[in-house]
């Protein structure tokens, strides 16, 4: 079986972490990746996620997470930059 319109990609990935527990309470994390592709250079994406973590007490949480998507050669009709900001409370039951 032979499927038609499909093309092979191949990229090149670089990534970069950080993870500081400045306290017992407070965390920041923070990462960017980079694709290159292989085939047509022109086409790079950067993906990068950074969070603050707070423990306010042994079994609640809180965080804010900010995502930041970038395509230089997006899909035609949409925008090259994508973000997400998400603020989030957790409880643990155990």
């Amino acid at each position: 079986m032979v499927l038609p319109n499909i093309e092979d990609q191949y990229s090149v990935r670089l990534y970069v972490g950080y993870d500081n527990h400045m306290s017992a309470q407070w965390q920041f994390l923070t990462g960017l990746e980079a694709l290159f592709d292989v085939v047509h250079g022109d086409n790079v994406r950067l993906n990068s996620i950074s969070e603050f973590r707070v423990t306010i007490d042994g079994n609640l949480q809180a965080s804010l997470r900010f995502t930041l998507l970038f395509d230089n050669v997006p899909v035609p009709g949409r925008d090259s930059t994508d973000t997400t900001t998400v603020l989030s409370l957790l409880y643990t039951l155990l």
